[in-house]
């Protein structure tokens, strides 16, 4: 791979460039969520005991 890399640097730079312009173009297109949506429904318990030290 690295040998391959020295012989074609072009090759290289070609692939990074495709990469980056890849990514440009999909990431904004990701849908982001602050919170993911749960299938099932979740409950949390919280206990407080005293003098817990």
């Amino acid at each position: 791979m690295i040998k391959l890399s020295f012989r074609n640097p072009y090759l290289i730079l070609v692939f990074a460039l495709a990469i980056a312009v890849l990514a440009g173009v999909l990431i904004p297109r990701m849908p982001v969520d602050i919170l993911p949506q749960f299938k099932k429904s979740a409950m949390q318990i919280l206990t407080l005991y005293h003098n817990l030290d």
